[in-house]
């Protein structure tokens, strides 16, 4: 069968067959690409969660720390003056 052969109403229909498929496959790759981008926007929506998770932690590391840091040099300010005062009572002694 050749091309010329075909009666307009054929013609018609498989340029409306072809139109259908190619509006289809359109619909099809802009469905794809929204599930893409939902899947690209919700996978930055969990980092971006867990890095704020992570940043809690880290400044509870450093509240912890720095409270470490104050309790170790309070100490060493508490030995200093016990050892200050052991040594005048050890030359008051002598």
């Amino acid at each position: 069968m050749d091309l010329k052969d075909l009666k307009l109403n054929d013609l018609i229909k498989i340029a409306l067959a072809v139109t259908i498929t190619a509006a289809l496959t359109f619909s099809l790759t802009v469905s794809i690409n929204n599930t893409n981008n939902t899947t690209i926007i919700n996978n930055y929506q969990e980092i971006t969660k867990k890095l704020e998770q992570q940043d809690q932690k880290l400044n509870t590391i450093q509240k912890v720390s720095d409270d470490i840091q104050g309790n170790t040099s309070q100490v060493e300010s508490n030995i200093n003056k016990t050892l200050t005062i052991s040594k005048e009572i050890l030359r008051q002694v002598d």
